[in-house]
């Protein structure tokens, strides 16, 4: 059992996490976050995969092959200075929003992603199926009139839908259409300020909102310390067999703004502590400038390869 200098462990909710105040708060805006959006990602294992493999190969272990389990998520093997040394990995998500876990809820952002992600996976269907062949490669970024995260519930997905087909069957493949009528577009007329478009043929696209994308990103202090908190209750009683080192991974590819967060540039400090299974606990995310492993636990710094840790 080892322990992890986060949150006092008499007042979960009093966080004291001050060198994670470093976190810049910086706006997000729409044109730099699209490439995360723009394509259709994987999901539950398949994206876990991804992300540990991509997160071993920053760390310069590019040969590893992880081994998919069930709790803890993944075991690999490294080898450090011609020892290999068995990990476990267990892996969880990162969102900003997250209601506290003595409340509930999760994160709206997610849940509205992955519905929106079947909503365009259904308009990429029908414009694939539409006998102009100019929409086959039509990407558009809807903006709503009231954009929220319930927005989908308020409108006839199906209705919607044939309307923007039709729609862009009367419209320039490039262009901004902000101008719906109610008779022939009512779906539209009634829940969408504007429509932007672009045509692009390189790579299959995904449409999007484009509130899902924009905004401040909060400070992911609060969120960390509850992923932390949430996840060693539960791997407390997992199967880590052999493992040596028990690794705990936060990810935050920055598909939403909820999930993205900037580079972290703190210095290290300890407060009280509360006990954890967890050797090392790390938080891979996508920043402004790219992919970046911090080691949250056994102390907080940025990662440039598994040397730099090994040792701790």
């Amino acid at each position: 059992m080892t322990f992890i200098g986060i949150v006092t462990l008499h007042c979960p909710n009093s966080y004291t996490m001050r060198e994670m105040k470093s976190f810049k708060r910086e706006q997000v805006h729409a044109a730099e976050l699209a490439r995360a959006t723009l394509f259709d990602w994987p999901c539950g294992k398949a994206l876990e995969s991804n992300l540990i493999t991509e997160m071993l190969t920053s760390l310069g272990c590019s040969e590893v092959k992880p081994e998919a389990s069930e709790k803890p998520d993944f075991f690999f093997a490294l080898e450090i200075r011609g020892r290999m040394l068995r990990v476990g990995c267990e892996m969880t998500s990162l969102y900003t929003d997250v209601s506290d876990s003595t409340t509930g809820g999760g994160s709206r952002e997610a849940r509205f992603r992955e519905r929106w992600q079947l909503f365009a996976k259904r308009l990429n269907r029908a414009l694939l199926e539409s006998k102009d062949s100019c929409l086959k490669s039509v990407y558009g970024a809807i903006h709503f009139l009231h954009p929220d995260y319930e927005v989908l519930d308020r409108v006839d997905e199906t209705v919607m839908i044939a309307e923007i087909v039709n729609l862009l069957k009367e419209s320039p493949c490039v262009d901004r259409i902000d101008s719906f009528s109610s008779q022939l577009y009512p779906q539209l007329a009634a829940h969408v300020n504007h429509i932007w478009t672009a045509d692009v043929v390189d790579e299959p696209t995904l449409w999007w909102a484009a509130h899902l994308r924009t905004g401040m990103m909060r400070d992911p202090s609060p969120a960390i310390i509850r992923a932390v908190t949430d996840k060693a209750a539960t791997a407390m009683k997992y199967d880590w067999r052999d493992s040596e080192q028990r690794w705990l991974v936060i990810t935050a590819p920055g598909r939403g703004i909820q999930d993205k967060v900037a580079h972290y540039s703190g210095h290290t400090y300890h407060p009280p502590a509360i006990q954890i299974p967890f050797s090392h606990v790390f938080l891979f995310a996508w920043g402004m400038e790219g992919w970046y492993v911090l080691q949250v636990h056994p102390q907080i710094e940025i990662i440039g390869d598994y040397s730099a840790l090994s040792q701790r």
